[in-house]
């Protein structure tokens, strides 16, 4: 039964595959997979298509919410396949690493924050780009892709060959940056092999005062809970941690057991009001050790999750499929 997934075929809305494609083969085959993330919009549409069916429908999702099933014959069966490949590339790293990162010297810290964030997504954009511009980041270890901006415009002129003809124009251009250099995009290889990187990725989390977890789609409240490697990241390091994210993602990972280091944001306002204070302690010496010996214990407990997380996402997808 655990194979069944691999019998239907996937689809991958963010992508633009078809909603009516994919009502039209699940109506067929009686089961579908919608990959990576799903926007609530789509979801909605391709829910209704299937108003009055007279058959199950077995949807295998990356963290479909609950509440977003209406329709009773579409059985939902939420995988975190994503994250779970992740966890198998990094299976030996958690089974052989000396997770042996205590007692941190904040004296010794040389950044604020560490943020990786390596493709161009909007709703990450946002939030980064909103950090920038109030210096929340001046002090800390991240990357960020190049961006152009640009403004398309809809021109009209009598030579009919060009009437309504674009052009853009680029407004701005947010030159990239990574963790080895302030004036580079980060490498490829980087952002895509998370066994090899692993290390890299690992020590320089830890010359920070703090990580922030920016998971895709940032705030974004209509996209579901799909996980991916980067919640990984800083419970791998042991490192004090914030969550970016929305609230089908903090669901499922405090579900999971995780907890963050200070209580998640809901917006942009709020998340940046959160780092500009948690930068006023790391400022005051006495304030920032304290808070750094604070959070031993939940790092200890993210890492024991961590652990066993390959398991319970096993075992939390076996259950769906045997109350088929």
């Amino acid at each position: 039964m655990s194979t069944l997934p691999e019998s239907f075929k996937k689809y991958n809305w963010m992508l633009d595959d078809s909603i009516t494609d994919s009502v039209e083969y699940a109506k067929k085959e009686g089961g579908i997979v919608v990959m990576d993330s799903i926007k609530q919009s789509l979801w909605e549409e391709f829910q209704a298509l299937l108003d009055g069916i007279n058959r199950q429908i077995l949807v295998f999702t990356d963290g479909l919410p609950k509440e977003w099933v209406k329709n009773p014959k579409l059985k939902v069966i939420n995988t975190q396949s994503v994250l779970r490949d992740s966890l198998r590339n990094l299976d030996h790293h958690l089974k052989n690493y000396a997770f042996d990162y205590f007692d941190r010297d904040s004296s010794s810290l040389e950044y604020d924050y560490f943020l990786m964030y390596g493709r161009q997504e909007y709703y990450r954009e946002i939030v980064v780009k909103e950090l920038e511009s109030r210096s929340v980041l001046s002090n800390s270890l991240y990357s960020r892709p190049t961006v152009s901006e640009t403004l398309t415009i809809r021109e009209s002129v009598k030579n009919q060959d060009v009437i309504n003809s674009a052009v853009t124009l680029i407004l701005e251009d947010q030159v990239g940056r990574s963790i080895e250099s302030p004036t580079s995009d980060a490498p490829e290889h980087l952002r895509l092999d998370h066994s090899d990187n692993f290390n890299f990725v690992i020590k320089n989390s830890q010359r920070c005062h703090c990580s922030i977890m920016l998971l895709n789609e940032g705030f974004a409240e209509d996209r579901c809970g799909y996980m991916t490697e980067k919640c990984l990241w800083p419970v791998l390091a042991q490192v004090p941690t914030v969550w970016a994210m929305n609230s089908h993602k903090q669901k499922q990972l405090t579900t999971w057991g995780f907890r963050p280091n200070d209580a998640p944001r809901n917006n942009i306002r709020t998340f940046t009001e959160q780092l500009m204070w948690l930068r006023s302690e790391f400022a005051n010496p006495t304030r920032t050790q304290q808070w750094q010996d604070d959070q031993g214990e939940i790092i200890n407990n993210n890492l024991i999750i961590l652990k066993g997380l390959a398991d319970r996402i096993d075992e939390d997808t076996h259950q769906q499929l045997s109350r088929l």
